[in-house]
């Protein structure tokens, strides 16, 4: 989830994995170049195609617009930045939708858990590609887990990290998160069965996965992810509660955050703003920020904020 430009839209209604509850689970920054705290709701009328009944992720357009994928309803609607309704974008074969995430051009891609896929659409909702090729008509094919389709070809590195290049028997098992590169147009994709950040590019092509691999780490669950102008990559690890941060080639450089060093519970979400920033929703139900590109890479925390929105 990311944006160049940009406050912050957060939501704090209950995970639907319950597996942590009541903290927000997706944050992104719009509109205006500055971290005032505006608030204001979307999708609050009692009936309606406005309105939002389980919100996963949201994301903004490079017109300001917001675009949020709707869980029970199976759809991605569109606001414009003050929070008006325009539209709802749907994808037929699509019954069970995850993250959201948007390029320079205004198309959206969508997570599609249940046929184990991202779909590339206009902001119209014209359907340009689905990623891995698979026709969306027909009933998927369960394929079951195995090591291998993990696509490990070597040991850790020295800070215990894998990255991983080339493909594996299937690109994705559960596609939970996803965001785009602004620098090199990649689709980047989290995903939590696989335990397993890929990156393709916009035809489809595997580039690089990342995996982190550390001995006793619990399972890899990437809730969020995001990528700055510059391309650097950062995931969120919400069950071993750290934020991690990668080259635009996928490779590992640190750990930017973790509990006890910044955070006090899992990252539910999180985002930059182009200007050495990352927002973190967390489980204390508020949004910190912090700094992260400066000396070095040196963080130093700015401030949090706890939303009274409902």
């Amino acid at each position: 989830m990311q944006n160049p430009q940009l406050p912050i839209v957060w939501s704090s209604d209950v995970d639907r994995r319950k597996c942590h509850q009541n903290y927000p689970r997706y944050c992104t920054y719009f509109h205006k170049c500055t971290f005032d705290f505006g608030c204001f709701q979307i999708g609050v009328p009692k009936s309606g195609p406005r309105v939002l009944q389980e919100p996963i992720d949201v994301t903004v357009m490079s017109n300001g617009n917001l675009v949020v994928s709707d869980h029970a309803d199976q759809g991605v609607k569109i606001f414009t930045s003050k929070g008006q309704y325009l539209r709802t974008v749907r994808c037929k074969g699509l019954s069970n939708i995850a993250g959201v995430a948007t390029n320079e051009h205004r198309e959206i891609f969508v997570a599609g858990t249940d046929r184990q896929c991202i779909t590339r659409q206009d902001e119209e909702g014209k359907l340009i590609k689905v990623i891995p090729d698979i026709p969306l008509d027909k009933k998927p094919q369960e394929t079951p887990v195995t090591s291998s389709m993990l696509g490990f070809t070597g040991p850790p590195d020295k800070d215990g990290y894998v990255n991983v290049r080339g493909g594996s028997r299937s690109m994705f098992e559960h596609p939970y998160s996803v965001a785009t590169n602004p620098l090199t147009g990649d689709i980047v994709v989290g995903d939590d069965y696989k335990q397993l950040v890929t990156a393709v590019s916009p035809e489809g092509k595997v580039l690089w996965k990342f995996c982190p691999h550390g001995s006793g780490a619990r399972a890899f669950f990437p809730s969020s992810i995001c990528v700055d102008p510059q391309g650097y990559v950062f995931v969120a690890d919400l069950y071993n509660e750290k934020v991690y941060m990668l080259d635009s080639s996928g490779k590992y450089l640190k750990t930017l955050l973790a509990r006890g060093e910044g955070l006090k519970g899992g990252p539910g979400a999180i985002a930059v703003d182009g200007r050495g920033m990352i927002a973190v929703a967390d489980e204390e139900k508020s949004v910190k920020l912090f700094q992260y590109a400066e000396n070095g890479f040196a963080l130093s925390k700015r401030f949090s904020v706890c939303p009274d929105v409902s």
